[in-house]
């Protein structure tokens, strides 16, 4: 191994290490909320950029706002029939956003800890 490959292999092990830290530290509902939150902080200004810059036609749009677009689809229009106004539907939009992501990093960290916890013993 060269001295370049053992510098970098340090480096990611260092980041590995911190980024474990960092997550043990934090109990598994407060990081779910907090990328929960920048989901949604992301959402809204992809939201914002795509609206106003681009006219809807931003690309990646459909990526970063797919758990918010998942929900509206699936959740929020078989419940309301009808087509409602802009402001609800982006609050709706928006739930989604933060309930989808917060979830799934919520399980995301659940699973990493039990595997370490597995991995340890």
């Amino acid at each position: 191994m060269s001295d370049n490959d053992s510098k970098l292999h340090g480096r990611v092990l260092c980041t590995y290490q911190s980024a474990t830290t960092a997550m043990s530290q934090l109990n598994t509902m407060a990081l779910a909320g907090y990328t929960g939150l920048a989901a949604l902080v992301v959402g809204l200004i992809s939201f914002a950029i795509n609206w106003n810059v681009y006219g809807g036609g931003m690309t990646g749009y459909e990526i970063l706002l797919f758990p918010g677009n998942l929900t509206l689809k699936y959740v929020w229009h078989p419940l309301f029939t009808d087509e409602i106004n802009f402001w609800p539907k982006l609050v709706l939009h928006s739930l989604g956003q933060f309930s989808i992501v917060s979830l799934f990093a919520g399980l995301v960290v659940s699973l990493l800890r039990k595997l370490r916890l597995a991995h340890a013993s």
